[in-house]
């Protein structure tokens, strides 16, 4: 019995440390899609979000997107054979933002809303 205790407690703890140390971006494939997670952190208000959705629907093979503003982050779920996650990350930095460590492109930056830009700049 101690030992059955001792398996569950290990399990527990392994699945505890391993979900509070989640990379910045994980990718998982099911049936020939691929769902990635990319860190958005430059995103300030609710017109930064539809911005970034935007640019990723208009990427070829992306099948769902879904952007969360508090946490920075964008969830795709695309096509490998259409598309690649450095597109997904371009398509994110050409529409002003950062994408992972990718730095956003500088004149579609200028061309944001003020309230879309960082509050230093």
């Amino acid at each position: 019995m101690k030992h059955l205790m001792l398996i569950v407690f290990s399990v527990f703890f392994f699945a505890v440390s391993a979900s509070a140390q989640e990379p910045e971006s994980k990718s998982v494939q099911v049936k020939g899609k691929e769902t990635v997670t990319i860190a958005v952190e430059s995103m300030q208000c609710g017109t930064c979000k539809k911005a970034v959705e935007k640019a990723l629907k208009k990427v070829d093979g992306v099948e769902a997107v879904r952007v969360d503003l508090e946490a920075g982050k964008a969830t795709v779920t695309y096509t490998p054979a259409l598309t690649t996650f450095s597109s997904l990350e371009t398509a994110i930095t050409k529409a002003g933002y950062t994408a992972n460590d990718k730095k956003a492109d500088p004149e579609a930056y200028e061309k944001l809303d003020d309230c879309c830009k960082l509050p230093e700049d």
